[in-house]
């Protein structure tokens, strides 16, 4: 049986066991071209805060929260923005009672 390696002569990977995850989110779920969004995505996903992907049709938004949601076992919801009026993603904007501010109501 062989030993691993002193800890000093180990490299960042083998201190780490995340390491290959933080290396790349997207790259293992077969979407290539968006690393360089790895640590939004990764912030999102740890903070469970909304995240609107942007972008032409056909660059893989939809396959990359598919298979993020495939992963980790959640239900995905698709928005298309385009068919959406602002109120209803956000509510209907109503003056508060002192009518200094707005406040929204669902719709």
């Amino acid at each position: 049986m062989q030993l691993p390696p002193p800890l000093a002569d180990r490299n960042n990977d083998e201190l780490d066991p995340l390491a290959s995850i933080k290396r790349s989110i997207t790259q293992p779920l077969g979407i290539h071209g968006w690393s360089h969004l790895d640590a939004v995505l990764l912030a999102a996903l740890a903070t469970e805060a909304p995240l609107l992907l942007i972008g032409p049709h056909g660059t893989a938004k939809s396959l990359l929260v598919e298979r993020i949601a495939l992963v980790l076992g959640l239900e995905m919801r698709h928005y298309n923005a385009a068919l959406l009026n602002y109120d209803d993603l956000v509510g209907i904007p109503l003056p508060t009672e002192t009518g200094d501010s707005l406040r929204f109501v669902p719709t």
